[in-house]
């Protein structure tokens, strides 16, 4: 039996940046390639997260950041 794909709905990506060795530079967030404002990022512990829309079941997203290494 095959399982039907689900669209996701308010998907959030994490990702911890080793802030001893990298500085995330902030507003460097695109998703689709679009500048996105829905993140946030702890300068204390490194975590970024950014949260997305409704994502379809047959699609995906690319989303990218900048950092600038110390």
């Amino acid at each position: 039996m095959e399982k039907e794909l689900s669209n996701i709905v308010s998907a959030v990506v994490q990702d911890t940046l080793d802030i001893l060795l990298i500085d995330f530079i902030d507003s460097s967030i695109t998703v689709d390639g679009i500048t996105s404002s829905a993140y946030t990022f702890s300068s204390d512990t490194g975590l970024l997260t950014i949260n997305l829309d409704k994502i379809d079941a047959s699609s995906s997203k690319v989303i990218t950041f900048q950092v600038k290494k110390k």
